[in-house]
Order: C-alpha cells, then sequence, then structure tokens
C-alpha cells in the first residue's frame, strides 16, 4: 500500500507540472543536445584539423573558465529581469559562438568562441533554478529539478548518439573528415536554435523585489562559509578529477582504439543512461525515506 501511495503522489506531482516549466525542458532538451554534439564532436574536429592536444585543452579549459566568469552575473540577472529574454538572447548567442567553432579557420576565433560558449551555457544553466522556483510550488519542486537535471541527460543521449550518426552520414556523403564534423556540428546549432520556439511561448513572471536576496546573499555565504566549503570542496575534488579525463575521453577513444565517432557516441551514451536511472529514482528514493521516517 505505501509503495501504491507513493506512486500515485509522484503521478500527481507530474499533473502539477506548470505549462511554464514544460517549454522550458523543451528547449533546455535541444539547447543539450547542441552542447552534446559540441563534447562529443569539437575534440576530434580540432584533432582532425591539425591542432594538438596543448591547443585542445586550453579551448576546453577556456569553455570553463567561461561558465566560472557568467555564474555570479547570471544570478544578478536571473533576480532582477524576467527570465524569458534572457533565455532567448543566450540561445540566439550561444548558436553563433558554435557556428564559429565548426567553421573558424583561426585559432584566436576558436579560443573566443570557446570561452563565449561556456559563458552563455553557464548562464542558461544557472537561471533555470530562480525559473523553476518561480514556476513551482513546494510540493513537486523536488520533481522538476529532478526532471531538469533529467532532461540534460536524455539530450545528452540522443545528442550523442545523433552526433556520431551525422558524422558518419556526412563522411558517406563528403567523404570529407572535416567536412563531415563540421556539418554535424552545424545540424547541431540548427537543433539547439529551435529553442527558441518554446521558449519564446513562456510566459515570464516578474521578478519580485527580494527576489536577489533569496537567490544569493553575501551575509549569507558569510554566516555558513564552513557548510558551503563542506558542500562545495568534494565537487572541487571530483570534478578536478574529472577535468582531466572526460573531455579527452573522445580522443582517447579515437587514439587508442581507432573507434569512429559513431562507436565513441554509443558509448558516451551508455554512460548518460547510467546517470538518467540514477536521477530519474532520486525523488522516488526520497519518498521512500519519508515514509520509512514515518513508520520509525
Amino acid at each position: 500500500m505505501a509503495m501504491k501511495k507513493i506512486l500515485a503522489d509522484y503521478i500527481l506531482d507530474l499533473r502539477l507540472i506548470q505549462k511554464n516549466v514544460r517549454l522550458f525542458l523543451v528547449g533546455g532538451l535541444l539547447m543539450g543536445v547542441l552542447s552534446a554534439f559540441i563534447q562529443l564532436l569539437l575534440n576530434l574536429y580540432l584533432k582532425q584539423i591539425g591542432y594538438q592536444e596543448g591547443f585542445i585543452g586550453r579551448v576546453l579549459s577556456l569553455g570553463s573558465f567561461g561558465a566560472m566568469t557568467a555564474a555570479l552575473p547570471a544570478v544578478y540577472l536571473a533576480a532582477r529581469f524576467k527570465i524569458k529574454p534572457i533565455l532567448l538572447l543566450t540561445i540566439v548567442l550561444m548558436s553563433v559562438a558554435y557556428f564559429v567553432l565548426s567553421l573558424s579557420p583561426w585559432s584566436s576565433l576558436i579560443l573566443i568562441a570557446a570561452f563565449v560558449g561556456g559563458l552563455l551555457m553557464a548562464v542558461k544553466n544557472v537561471v533555470s533554478a530562480p525559473f523553476l522556483m518561480r514556476n513551482s510550488t513546494e510540493r513537486e519542486r523536488t520533481l522538476i529539478f529532478a526532471l531538469n537535471f533529467s532532461t540534460w541527460i536524455v539530450s545528452g543521449i540522443f545528442g550523442s548518439l545523433g552526433g556520431g550518426w551525422l558524422h558518419d552520414v556526412y563522411l558517406r556523403m563528403t567523404g570529407s573528415d572535416v567536412k563531415s564534423y563540421q556539418y554535424a556540428m552545424i545540424t547541431a546549432v540548427v537543433i539547439g536554435m529551435l529553442a527558441l520556439i518554446p521558449f519564446s511561448l513562456i510566459k515570464s513572471p516578474e521578478p519580485r523585489p527580494d527576489d536577489l536576496s533569496r537567490i544569493f546573499s553575501w551575509g549569507a555565504l558569510k554566516a555558513k562559509r564552513k557548510l558551503f566549503f563542506k558542500l562545495t570542496f568534494p565537487y572541487l575534488l571530483v570534478g578536478a578529477g574529472a577535468g582531466l579525463i572526460i573531455p579527452f575521453l573522445n580522443l582517447y577513444f579515437r587514439n587508442r582504439f581507432h573507434l569512429e565517432p559513431g562507436r565513441i557516441g554509443v558509448y558516451f551514451a551508455v554512460l548518460q543512461c547510467a546517470m538518467l536511472v540514477a536521477v530519474l529514482i532520486v525523488p522516488i528514493m526520497n519518498a521512500i525515506l519519508d515514509t520509512l521516517r514515518l513508520w520509525c
């Protein structure tokens, strides 16, 4: 009976999700496909046109640096302005940046585009939380945040499979490895631009006067600095280790095992599938734990 009630509550929470959130999730899915295409193909493309791992590492690090640079300004923007125009502008500029990455023959422009692309992707990710908070109630909020993260993972699955498959299709059509990478990434940009459709249908609520203090507070950061350190330091260690491995995993598969992008995309998709299963069961596990606390 307890499990039946948990499932019934889970379905009810799904029905409570507002239209704005559903549109946001669709747009996020399309943006995630764009990001997954680039994550799979960019390193391989840069290597194919003659750049070495040192330069590729600088491209990746500039993307991460752009994301770090955007974090606090994005919080301020989300608290002071409607989030809908921020999303629309972000997807347009990010698509331009990735289009430049796909075609630019100049290393300096590639580095700038990587920085801008990372910055804009971070803006989208940062404004997600206040947007979802404004368009949900406490009851379904945990489920919505889980769905937002799982949507990103699903887009990674489709992007990984689609990116590798499209590269192979374009390779058969053109006979050129370089052009096949370029065409596949340009296709990803077109897919990402489609996010303008659901984002434009969002009815963005006005920010409240106390939004900035609710989203971010220097006083709260100072008062709870020890707690924040305990929460963030493990992520710093995990991120440092992952940063040494994950961004170059596609190059490792390519150089060590001579795999084609289509096969590498399958491996990336399997990794995302495992993460998806873990994320989707989080709300159910929370409900089970709450039930056990009541019994105890």
